[in-house]
């Protein structure tokens, strides 16, 4: 796979986190056409939050003429001193949907962290998290989410891949290749929650090492065993801290979706906690 235009969400918060920052330096290293994505309506009644439209109309004003020049102004001096072609689209429909439509004609969407633990009211959170999740399932395109932080010391040269043997995992190694081939380090850690009965299609870890093989990417294993799924989530979170990971690839299942509890999940825990940028495929 080649990443020949990565396209980025803008608006009037992404001057106060990593997000243009980890875009631009995706961008430089494949010589990528970086695309800024600013949209001019929210999406509030779409969202499948739960929450009724007139609530969220009031999370989510409409973006004033003045974070619209503050999003664009952020993206130039983003990308004023970057030796890379750049392009701008300003979306005519709702966010979740312009993200869906522009994600397709790009090779990598990168959206800020599910803005969780600030000092913003809880459906502000839920609806991030639902157009991080519109994002994943509905553009076909591998997501970059980028953590919550001002700095950005390094991305894709310590990798961790998250193993369950799924369909989405095999989809993920394919996706994570232009930056494993790239990457000083590989690890994939083999995910298992420990229960009665095995997936029968599930791939054995075993295979994804020689896929790698094939192409001359050489990673370490180690298995994680769990007695269930929060605590898959919490222990992989530890291994990202001891092993210093600047990337994680995960596979994301459609079914975690519908189910909507993002805590229990391997999911979840990445979309809220994850303290370095993860990228999901589906």
């Amino acid at each position: 796979m080649q990443i020949s235009a990565i396209l980025v969400h803008v608006d009037a918060d992404c001057a106060e986190d990593a997000r243009l920052a980890y875009a631009v330096m995706a961008a430089t290293r494949f010589h990528a056409t970086l695309i800024g994505l600013l949209t001019e309506t929210v999406d509030r009644a779409s969202a499948r939050s739960g929450f009724p439209a007139r609530r969220l109309a009031q999370c989510l004003p409409t973006p004033s003429s003045d974070a619209l020049d503050a999003a664009r102004c952020a993206f130039d001096e983003a990308t004023a001193t970057a030796s890379l072609p750049v392009d701008w689209r300003v979306g005519d429909r709702p966010l979740v949907e312009a993200v869906q439509y522009e994600g397709r004609f790009a090779d990598l969407v990168v959206l800020g962290q599910p803005r969780i633990g600030q000092d913003l009211n809880f459906q502000v959170t839920a609806w991030d998290v639902d157009l991080m999740a519109s994002a994943i399932f509905g553009t076909g395109r591998p997501v970059l989410q980028v953590p919550r932080t001002h700095a950005v010391p390094s991305i894709g040269k310590r990798v961790l891949i998250s193993w369950r043997g799924s369909r989405a995992c095999g989809r993920a190694l394919q996706d994570a290749l232009p930056w494993l081939e790239r990457a000083g380090r590989v690890h994939i850690l083999c995910t298992k929650v420990q229960q009665v009965g095995q997936r029968l299609d599930a791939a054995p870890v075993s295979s994804a090492l020689k896929w790698l093989d094939h192409h001359d990417i050489h990673a370490s294993l180690s298995e994680l065993p769990a007695s269930t799924r929060r605590d898959m989530g919490t222990m992989l979170l530890s291994r990202v801290y001891r092993w210093n990971v600047d990337l994680i690839v995960c596979g994301v299942e459609a079914g975690r979706q519908a189910a909507g509890r993002w805590d229990d999940t391997l999911f979840g825990a990445l979309l809220i906690h994850a303290p370095t940028a993860v990228l999901f495929s589906h």
